[in-house]
């Protein structure tokens, strides 16, 4: 086997470090873009689900390592660009919802819907 070299090390790193770069400046830029228009969020939703689609759907031709490597870095780099409407995000977690006579944050209500969940889990795997 032959010994890599610590250029060669580097050079993959760049490379890898390069293409999530592109992804995750390619997801903000659009994010930004869509904020100038008026209906800019549908361009910015289309290029995000056809993006995800090609990652996800469209097979690479030499299924390497590292090329899947590169797939998954790109995927959560188009992901971690949603920080980009950090600000949106914050008012959707932070719109009220009604739960009955209590009016609380939508990230409590799904918090409760998560320990609901769990609690039924273990409900139905103790039961068994």
């Amino acid at each position: 086997m032959a010994k890599i070299s610590k250029r060669l090390k580097m050079v993959k790193l760049v490379h890898f470090g390069s293409a999530y770069g592109f992804w995750f400046s390619l997801g903000v830029s659009a994010a930004h873009f869509s904020r100038l228009l008026v209906g800019g969020w549908i361009i910015y939703v289309a290029l995000k689900l056809s993006i995800v689609g090609w990652l996800l759907l469209i097979p690479p031709e030499d299924a390497t390592q590292e090329t899947l490597m590169l797939r998954r870095l790109s995927g959560l780099a188009m992901a971690l660009s949603i920080v980009a409407f950090w600000d949106v995000l914050l008012m959707l977690l932070s719109n009220p919802i009604t739960l009955g006579s209590l009016i609380l944050p939508t990230w409590q209500v799904g918090f409760i819907g998560l320990g609901v969940l769990v609690a039924m889990m273990l409900f139905l795997v103790f039961l068994k």
